[in-house]
């Protein structure tokens, strides 16, 4: 964090000399054409525009046809006021300037002197005439009044037409818990770039999740602009969701606020009283402040708030545990039992149910604390009459301590005696310093540090088991305890499948000691100037960022078993545990390898808002986007590349890798494969991403109450980084052994040797994903601050993401594979390798809609209502974070068109209104009906939506195919089964909760 804050002060103090550099744009435009009572335009009018919070102004003159434009306000309420010799004052009064936006605000002058004022009052709803991009505000009361189970702004996201979440898109919780998986008009869940304040707010690790959660209270509004948005915007394929943060007034304004949630009417939980266990305990308390206003009136403003939200949730769990009589084990020749057995057994709870059902003897209720805390500080300062600065820091810790809630996370089992105890702190700093050059260029520097970091502690009722367990498996790694990450602070070994019958019910696993953490220095800068009808504008942006992660949990380092092998499983896996003769498959990795990914990005744009009549604008521009592909920091990384395999050197470890040129890692270890790859990132750069922008509006009458607008334009992703975890295991910086072993003892020296297998191959290409994006759209007033949007909106997706496997089963060889499990049939390994994981970017998808949205303020009812019509289709699976699983692998890389079709966010509609009314006051009434049911409001949020389209799959085990029954070899523990023609999928006549009719596949 020092380091941040040095990198914020040494660039603060260089900004003076800066060239012009490129931001995503949190700023609004000003624009309108100023006009006499005959229609004709007014040159050389000035025109005055002051914030009405900080009374910030400034003075523009109309060009010779009668335009004026300002760009680069903030957010905010402004008043309007035109002046020109021989006319009346023109005022137009609360002008609402929204983020990303633009305010047509033109102005009709009468004749009289000056002296004398005309005064009306802005719309408060607009009609979009001045841009081709598809993009909608959430206003800030819609932020403060909407109820948001969780105080999270994420729901609001959903408010939007086009916008279709993912099943673990989670908008109650934050931090770890939560999940923005929701794609935005077809694209990829991990497709979004969320900004606040212009600054990066991703975890670029997988793209799902993001680094700090800004309070409903520090929110003013926020945009999600959906399709063919400016060349300003870049690093998404999806929806730049931009948020602005509130700041001070020449007012002073404030509020404090509690929300509780309590247990006390719920019912009990079905499978509680199955399992005779309490009801599950349900305490939320959710308080804050926040106040913000003058320090030096007209010059210097401050907004500070802090909130506080916690959470015990209760959470059943139950499994099936070894009994008292179990855990003795009297059968246990003397002097022969197991002490890693022994240790073992005792992660697991005594039986707690007398009359279990489903043979689950353990039952408990267990109360997860959930916690979370952030405070928000933001300064903006006048230094003078052109010069301003703004700065902002966040930081929000959320936490969940033992004990966890169940499947919240990964790699805990649900035994409370040894257990993972999780953090995640979210950083966001930045400053940004703005200067006016006259009345019509702007130029906005900004540099910005955002970081998080996620740690997994050792927690549970007995968290000193675990390292009794490593105490004594130590003696018998295979490899030294030095290769080890984590050393004798590594987790318990792993059990696969429990220890087997009668204690199975979950895997034995633990995460902690675990850490990730990401950091993102930021340099950008925006440049606009007004020349006559044309608003050009021009930047550039830098980015330094890092990102640490350890692969595997920290079990990773210790063996790992897969259940008593070799003639010697009696059934009862507490035996077979205790008696130290029993032999267990097994394997051991030499260490959990330890990522340290680095990357630079590099864009600069172009843009020009062209007024070409005075009804017509025309926006052009490209964005050239150099996101360089990422590297690890101490060159720990190799790729499989079928090119380069050689078979004479059969199944070396390192045959067909590639490595980072300079090193010798492979040789070093002992193996005689491995050559340089092209570059540190064994993948090349894409220097050619330059994206084109077209946009167009007309406002056919010229009245601002109806327009037409297109867009098209290209989007890059900068693509999220779990790839390069996966490389980081490729030999040799992971070996591993494997075979049988006993617990308390470790194979006889010799009869095992070290070797690895490669695992993930990167397609080197240099593609990067992106779409083509493109909309028509047509808005109408319908009556004073009401419009109706409604649009075509479409995409293709190129170059997406998939995975595949590079040492695929050959077709005509796949039933041998099904009948004999022989890798011998692959074509890489000499029959000792399996599946290697493949990443390309070589998919597809495609999107269409129709969309409509209406959108009205009038008195106390403030309402939108969105609905969609829609259909996504892709060869990938585009809700993919990272994970290889069915839905993203191809089914037959020989045939990548077997797995296009509907996506899993594919809902063919979707509607989803909010309302917020404010009831009368009843002024006039008596004392008790303006105190009893005066001045209420009422709020909520509908949502309605078609289930998403749904993939069949069948387990890939069948008896007599140890390959599997589909032979493809892919590695999936479930496939795609075939369809029987002529029978109905929907099932009938069965029970009510049968979907689906099992006889319609095979």
């Amino acid at each position: 964090m020092r380091r941040a804050l040095w990198f914020l002060l040494v660039v603060f103090c260089l900004v003076s000399v800066s060239l012009p550099l490129a931001a995503q744009k949190v700023t609004g435009t000003i624009r309108g054409v100023v006009t006499d009572p005959s229609g004709a335009q007014v040159p050389g009018a000035e025109v005055t525009i002051v914030n009405r919070g900080t009374g910030e102004a400034r003075v523009v003159t109309t060009n010779a046809e009668g335009e004026y434009v300002a760009n680069d306000l903030e957010v905010g309420t402004y008043d309007v006021t035109v002046k020109k010799g021989n006319f009346k004052e023109a005022v137009s009064k609360g002008v609402d300037l929204h983020v990303s936006s633009t305010a047509m605000v033109n102005v009709a002058l009468q004749m009289g002197n000056v002296s004398e004022q005309v005064t009306v009052e802005a719309n408060a709803v607009q009609v979009e005439t001045s841009t081709g991009s598809v993009g909608n505000v959430i206003e800030g009361n819609q932020v403060r009044e909407l109820p948001l189970n969780g105080r999270s702004f994420v729901q609001l996201t959903q408010l939007m037409p086009g916008v279709s979440p993912d099943s673990t898109f989670d908008s109650k919780n934050k931090g770890l818990m939560a999940g923005v998986d929701f794609s935005v008009n077809g694209n990829n869940t991990t497709g979004n770039l969320f900004l606040v304040d212009g600054v990066n707010n991703n975890d670029i690790g997988s793209n799902r999740t993001i680094l700090v959660y800004p309070s409903i209270d520090a929110i003013q509004e926020f945009k999600i602009l959906r399709n063919s948005y400016p060349p300003e915007f870049g690093q998404a394929m999806g929806a730049i969701i931009n948020i602005v943060t509130k700041g001070g007034t020449n007012q002073f304004h404030g509020g404090a606020f509690y929300f509780g949630r309590n247990d006390v009417l719920n019912a009990a939980d079905y499978f509680n009283n199955l399992n005779g266990i309490k009801k599950d305990v349900l305490r939320r308390n959710d308080w804050g402040y926040n106040i913000g206003g003058p320090i030096v009136r007209d010059k210097l403003f401050f907004f500070w708030s802090q909130e506080w939200n916690r959470e015990l949730r209760g959470v059943a769990r139950a499994a099936n545990v070894p009994t008292v009589a179990d855990v003795t084990a009297t059968s246990v020749p003397a002097g022969q039992f197991s002490t890693v057995g022994q240790l073992m057994l005792q992660l697991f709870p005594d039986p707690n149910v007398a009359n279990p059902v489903g043979c689950n003897n353990w039952a408990e209720s267990l109360t997860a604390p959930i916690f979370w805390r952030q405070e928000n500080i933001r300064m903006d300062y006048k230094l003078g009459k052109t010069w301003t600065v703004f700065g902002r820091y966040t930081q929000d810790h959320w936490s969940q301590p033992f004990p966890l809630v169940p499947a919240a996370f990964w790699g805990d089992d649900i035994y409370p005696s040894v257990e993972s105890s999780w953090i995640q702190p979210g950083y966001q700093a930045t400053i940004k310093l703005t200067k006016l050059f006259g009345s019509s260029a702007v130029n906005d520097f900004q540099v910005s540090y955002a970081a998080n970091r996620i740690l997994a502690n050792r927690a549970g009722t007995n968290p000193g088991l675990n390292d009794s367990i490593t105490a004594a498996i130590a003696p018998t790694l295979y490899f030294p305890l030095s290769d080890k990450h984590d050393g004798l602070q590594s987790g318990y070994p792993t059990f696969w499948g429990g220890l087997g019958n009668g204690a199975n019910s979950d895997n034995l696993w633990t995460q902690a000691p675990w850490h990730n953490n990401e950091q993102l220095y930021i340099l950008k800068d925006d440049f606009s100037k007004v020349v006559g009808a044309h608003t050009f504008k021009v930047g550039f942006l830098a980015s330094n960022n890092q990102k640490n992660e350890l692969v595997n949990p920290s079990d990773g380092d210790m063996p790992s078993f897969w259940g008593a092998c070799c003639n010697a499983n009696s059934g009862n896996g507490a035996f077979d545990a205790l008696w130290n003769q029993v032999e267990w498959g097994f394997g051991e990795s030499q260490t959990n390898p330890f990522t340290e990914t680095r990357w630079h990005d590099y864009e600069t744009y172009f843009g020009d808002t062209w007024k070409a009549r005075r009804n017509l604008t025309v926006e052009y521009g490209i964005r050239w986007s150099l996101l360089r592909s990422p590297f690890a920091a101490k060159n720990k990384i190799a790729s499989f590349q079928p090119s380069v395999y050689d078979p004479a050197l059969g199944s070396d470890p390192c045959n067909g890798l590639w490595l980072v040129p300079g090193t010798n890692f492979c040789q070093a270890a002992g193996f005689l494969g491995g050559i340089a790859g092209p570059n540190r990132s064994l993948k090349e750069n894409d220097n050619h991403a330059i994206a084109p922008r077209i946009g167009i509006a007309w406002d056919p009458r010229g009245d601002g109450n109806m327009s037409f607008r297109a867009g098209i334009g290209q989007f890059f992703q900068r693509e999220r980084l779990s790839n390069y975890l996966y490389v980081a295991t490729n030999p040799p910086f992971s070996l591993a052994v494997g075979g049988s072993r006993l617990l308390d003892s470790g194979p006889a020296p010799g009869s095992l040797t070290a070797s690895g297998t490669p695992a993930w191959s990167l397609d080197p290409s240099y593609a990067l994903p992106n779409t083509w994006q493109w909309n028509l759209t047509m808005e109408r007033e319908i009556y004073r601050d009401s419009k109706l949007e409604l649009a075509y909106v479409g995409n293709r997706g190129i170059h997406v993401l998939r995975y595949s496997d590079a040492n695929f089963v050959p077709p005509s060889q796949r039933l041998n594979f099904a009948l004999n499990n022989d890798n011998s049939v692959r074509p890489f390994g000499a029959g000792d390798w399996g599946t290697i994981g493949d990443a390309s970017w070589k998919g597809n998808s495609n999107y269409h809609s129709l969309q409509a949205l209406f959108r009205t303020r009038i008195k106390a009812l403030d309402a939108q209502f969105a609905y969609t019509w829609s259909k996504s289709l892709a060869d990938t699976d585009v809700r993919n974070s990272g994970n290889q699983g069915e839905a993203s692998t191809l089914l037959d890389p020989t045939n990548p068109h077997l797995n296009y079709g509907g996506t899993l966010i594919n809902r063919p509609q979707t509607f989803v209104a909010n309302i917020v009314y404010n009831v009368p006051e009843f002024k006039g009434y008596n004392g008790f009906m303006r105190n009893v049911f005066g001045g209420w409001e009422l709020a909520t949020i509908l949502d309605y939506a078609s289930g998403p389209s749904t993939t069949i799959y069948s387990g890939n085990s069948l008896s007599g195919a140890p390959g599997g029954w589909a032979g493809t070899g892919t590695g999936q523990a479930s496939n795609r089964p075939n369809v029987v023609p002529g029978v109905s999928c929907r099932a009938s006549g069965g029970p009510k909760h049968q979907w689906f009719n099992p006889y319609a596949w095979t």
